[in-house]
């Protein structure tokens, strides 16, 4: 049996919600959802579309917070995170179901 830790967000430790229906302020929908740390996560069910998670993430993280975030530069302006998850039990860890993920980013505070 494949070893499992309850769903926390990685960057705050608290318990976060289950993925869900998210649309966003430029009318797409996505399954993640916000942590009370501010930092968003993206639900990748076939574990084989990372990149489209990833950008969905940083698309969803920069709403009303930044103008573009292609110009924003990873480990400088933000943390990302990608982890196993197992949707049927609402845990990380790697699952004999498949290969789930959620894509974890966290924009930096600016010091001014």
């Amino acid at each position: 049996m494949a070893r499992t830790e309850e769903a926390k967000c990685p960057f705050c430790g608290k318990l976060i919600d289950v993925p869900h229906k998210i649309r966003t302020r430029l009318g797409s929908d996505i399954v993640g959802g916000r942590c009370e740390c501010e930092a968003v996560y993206v639900f990748d069910q076939s574990g084989h579309n990372l990149g489209e998670a990833y950008v969905d993430a940083l698309n969803y993280v920069c709403e009303g917070k930044c103008d573009n975030p292609w110009e924003l530069i990873p480990g400088e302006d933000y943390q990302e995170l990608t982890l196993h998850y197992e949707s049927r039990t609402h845990c990380f860890g790697r699952s004999r179901y498949g290969t789930e993920n959620i894509c974890f980013i966290l924009l930096k505070k600016k010091d001014k």
